[in-house]
Order: structure tokens, then sequence, then C-alpha cells
């Protein structure tokens, strides 16, 4: 402010005998703090040429070349218009206004020159007044850069920056931090990771979350304003609901399907589970949900030898308002209702598979049961096939009690009965049978002619 030099003499027209000497034009020597100004409320005005630079006004605002204003008090609505105020602000600080004239008019301007000026100079002023345009001299209309003097968007910063709420395209209310309203047909967030292929890319995105019961990630419908998905802070997933009950859950009530660990002593050593209408709570007792009648559910889950174990938690006969909690896992274990052994081997009602490829505790009821065994008994009609003499068969039911080739009773009841190898052996049998029947019926024949000849013979 050169006019300040041009002072000659400033005191307080109230003339006091104890002041100091006055103010020279070249400055004085001070041995304490001094001041230039009133002691009452009167404007303070500093003058150039008897043109008036500065005033400092009763209200504590200032105003320079005569109508331009800069004051903390909050803004005059509407300005009087006259007056042109550079900066105002509320008592906390706030800038409310801003306005072209005066002191900014060195980097303000309507139209601005989008080039750079020679040697890389920036032109002057450097603020345009065009409507979208924020000049830098890089290029026009150009971008603001914060780091970098090559801003490549029109807000580039370089480095970390502080907000506490942004909004794009909104302006986010007091509990959001970040707001995004997508009205167009764009992506609202596109995270391109380019890292280098020697380096693994440790995060794309990073929520750090202290509380599990914390919604970390969520996708709400905006017309039911229901949270359809969410990652909670423990990590579990919910698809259709805001409180999975496990790992990763599929909708919520009776019709939920929940993913999460099995492990266990009494799961045989499970490792993980789907269940239907059922979740495993505190990795040891599971509940379910009811639909005001029922309350049943089903569990599908694997152990650590490879074994796939199929359970029902069957529904209460009359349940009462709400679904079944601490349902322990031994019971799990027990409802087992099909078994596949890591070898293949499938148990219905049992997991004693016994090196079967199919065990059924229980009755099994069919249309139609088919089985293939080779070779079949039509041997038994073959001129080689020895059959054994009535006599001697005789003699083998006497001592072992059963007939050839069929298994014994202490067998059967040890091991089962093979129905393909009974039934070729019933056939067997049934076709030995016909042999001794036609070889009676030859004996019988041969009896009735030699009856009618030895009757003859008597006549």
């Amino acid at each position: 402010m050169g006019w300040l030099s041009s002072i000659a003499i400033a005191q307080n027209p109230n003339s006091n005998p104890n002041a100091q000497a006055p103010w020279k034009l070249n400055g004085n020597q001070a041995d304490t703090t001094q001041f230039v100004g009133t002691t009452n409320n009167i404007d303070l005005v500093f003058k150039r040429n008897n043109i008036e630079g500065l005033r400092l006004l009763e209200d504590t605002s200032t105003r320079f070349m005569g109508n331009v204003f800069l004051d903390k008090l909050k803004p005059i609505t509407p300005l009087p218009p006259t007056e042109i105020r550079l900066v105002t602000a509320d008592n906390n600080g706030k800038l409310t206004s801003l306005d072209k004239s005066g002191l900014l008019s060195a980097i303000y301007d309507e139209q601005l020159p989008c080039f750079l000026l020679p040697n890389n100079q920036l032109p002057t002023p450097i603020w345009s007044a065009i409507p979208g345009v924020l000049y830098t001299g890089v290029g026009c209309p150009a971008s603001v850069g914060i780091g970098t003097d090559t801003p490549v968007a029109a807000l580039d910063v370089r480095g970390a920056g502080f907000f506490q709420g942004l909004g794009v395209n909104t302006t986010p209310t007091i509990n959001e931090m970040i707001k995004i309203n997508n009205t167009t047909n764009r992506t609202g967030i596109e995270i391109t990771n380019n890292h280098p292929t020697a380096f693994a890319l440790k995060y794309g995105i990073k929520n750090i979350v202290n509380n599990p019961n914390t919604i970390a990630y969520a996708v709400t419908d905006q017309i039911t304003n229901q949270d359809v998905f969410v990652v909670m802070g423990d990590g579990k997933t919910g698809i259709g609901t805001a409180n999975p009950e496990d790992d990763l859950q599929i909708r919520s009530g009776s019709t939920k399907l929940v993913v999460g660990s099995s492990g266990g002593h009494d799961l045989v050593y499970g490792t993980s589970y789907i269940g239907f209408n059922a979740s495993r709570q505190n990795g040891s007792t599971w509940q379910t949900s009811d639909d005001t009648q029922h309350n049943g559910g089903s569990v599908i889950y694997g152990d650590i030898f490879g074994s796939i174990i199929f359970s029902t938690i069957p529904t209460e006969p009359s349940p009462a308002s709400g679904g079944q909690t601490n349902i322990p896992d031994a019971t799990i274990k027990t409802n087992t209702r099909l078994f596949i052994h890591k070898d293949g081997n499938v148990g219905i009602g049992t997991t004693a598979v016994n090196g079967a490829k199919l065990s059924v505790e229980g009755v099994i009821r069919a249309r139609r049961l088919i089985v293939n065994a080779t070779p079949w008994a039509d041997y038994v009609f073959e001129s080689t096939y020895n059959l054994m003499p009535i006599s001697q068969l005789e003699e083998y039911i006497i001592t072992n009690k059963h007939l050839p080739n069929m298994p014994t009773a202490e067998v059967v009841e040890k091991e089962g009965a093979d129905l393909g190898e009974i039934n070729r052996v019933l056939v067997e049998k049934v076709e030995e049978l016909t042999l001794y029947i036609i070889a009676l019926n030859k004996r019988m024949e041969q009896l009735e002619v030699d009856n009618k000849v030895l009757k003859g013979e008597r006549q």
C-alpha cells in the first residue's frame, strides 16, 4: 500500500497534551509499541492526494478505494448498489462473498487468453469469468491442479486430501461421507488397478471396520429403502437380507439359504455347510425360522475326509410362533438321511456303507428292479451239464441243510443276500427241478407201458 507512505501526519484529532510527537513523513523512532488511530468510535481515514484509500469504519469493517469492503460480519443482503464486498465472513469465519473489483482486477477478468505468454509465463489475469472455466494457463477451458502444474482433469489433486464430506453430482448429508448421485448412463465408480506384474496388488478397495455388527458395504433399494446386499464388519455377507446369520446368507426368514463353517467333533470333523432355512450359531448349535405354521430345515455339509452328509431338521408337530433354536450338532449328525462316502459309496438312512455302492437302512419299494447278472442259469439245459442224481441231492440236503450253490442262513444273516446271485441260483434250481420232473415223467410213462405189458401177459 504505497499510499501509506504519503501520510504526513496521522494523529488523534482530539489532541492530547501528553501524546508523543506526531508521526513524521519518513517515520519516527519508537522506544515502545505505538499505534496510529483513534481512541473513540470514529472512522479512521487514510488518504493520498486527498483521495480516500482506506477507511476503518465504526462497525469494524474495512473499506478500500472508496467502495470495496472487507469485514467479518454476516453478509448484507442485498448489498447497497455502491458497495462491492471482496470477502464477507460470518462469526465462524465462513467465507460468504467474493466479488471481482478493486484488488481482484489483477487476477480476475471476464475474458481470458487461452495461451501462455512467452517464456511460459501465465497471462494476467489468470482467473476467468467465463461460465464453467477455471484457468491455470494449461489449456482453455483448463483445469485446477493441486500439487501439479499439469492437471489432466477439471480438478487434479496429487497428494492426500482431507474431506469431511464429498458429493458427486449431489450434496452429502451429515451422515454421508461420500455421496454419488448417478442420473446418467455412466459408470458410478470405476477402479482400474494397473500394478506391475512383479508385485501383488494387496487392495483394490479397503474398508477398515472395528465392529462386526457394522455394515461395511451395502446396496440399498431406492424404492423400499431396504438393504439388498450387505457386507458386515466381520465379513458376513447378506443378499436379500441386512442381517446375515453366517458367512453367506441369501434371503431371510424361512426361505433363507446359508453358507458357513461346520467344523466340530460332533459333525465328524465337518468343514462347510449349506443350510436351507438353517444356520449354525456359535460353532455348535443350529436354528431355523418359521412361516407361522412350520419351522423345519435341512443341511448339507462336508467333512474333512471328503464325504458329504445330507441331514434334515423336521418341523415341530405344533410349532409355536418362531423357529427352532439351540439344535445341537449331535442332532444334525443323528438326522443323517443320505451319506456319500469319500469313495463314492452311498448310504440311505445309514453311514455304514461297508464297501457297498448303495447301503439302505429300511424298506425299498420299487415298481421295477433290474439286476444285471451273468452267467444266467440256462447252462443247466446244456448236454454237458452234470445234473446231480436225486439220491445224491438228498444226501447233500441232509448233510448241509440247504441246496447246492445256495448260501447258508448264517452267511445271509451276516453278509446279506446277493439278489443277482440268489436269482441265478433259484433259476438254476428251477431248471434242475424241471430236468428231475422230466426224468421222473419218463420213468412213469415207462412204468405205465410195462404195467400194460404185464396185464396183457396175465390175460
